[in-house]
């Protein structure tokens, strides 16, 4: 499993049942905005998150780190 950069760089995962609501929500909602960000509110590293998954799925693989992709 590799890993770009450190892996300390934050994600904010949330449940897609969660945005379908709030995308049935928001366009009965009358209050004034220009955008809407939906999130959990919770944040995990990519390094968390990889060793759950690591954990969860019993793998024998080796987690690595390299370098970070840059952005196009």
């Amino acid at each position: 499993m590799v890993i770009f950069g450190d892996g300390r760089q934050t994600r904010d995962f949330i449940f897609v049942k969660d945005v379908v609501a709030a995308n049935i929500f928001l366009p009965s909602d009358q209050r004034p905005r220009e955008f809407s960000n939906v999130a959990s509110g919770q944040h995990i590293t990519v390094n968390e998150l990889a060793a759950t998954i690591h954990g969860l799925t019993a793998s024998t693989s080796q987690m690595a780190h390299a370098a970070d992709v840059p952005a196009t």
